[in-house]
């Protein structure tokens, strides 16, 4: 039985791969929780994600605003996804993807 996408942890880097979508939304949930538990900046790969629905994207956009309250960095590292910019963009919230460690609140 295959994972709809797997996250691996290197430090405080997240690599989403695959589809993103409710399904799967526990485990992405639980990663951020971790990273963040962990009070460093939480780096985002998606460069490897084919799918991401509105439950992924409120994870990460919340994801990014618990960051900033917690004073850690949240952002994008590598190439996105033309899926993920969409995703981000039809919902209103493709300042998540602009940005990096160092993002303001979101």
């Amino acid at each position: 039985m295959g994972k709809a996408h797997t996250m691996r942890e290197d430090s405080n880097l997240i690599r989403l791969d695959g589809a993103v979508v409710i399904e799967n939304s526990a485990e992405l949930k639980a990663t951020l929780l971790a990273a963040l538990e962990a009070k460093e900046d939480v780096h985002i790969s998606a460069e490897g994600v084919s799918e991401l629905d509105l439950t992924g994207i409120q994870l990460l956009w919340a994801a990014a605003r618990a960051a900033h309250d917690l004073g850690v960095g949240f952002g994008f590292d590598g190439d996105i996804p033309d899926c993920v910019s969409t995703a981000f963009s039809e919902a209103g919230l493709d300042v998540v993807l602009r940005c990096q460690a160092t993002c303001e609140r979101v």
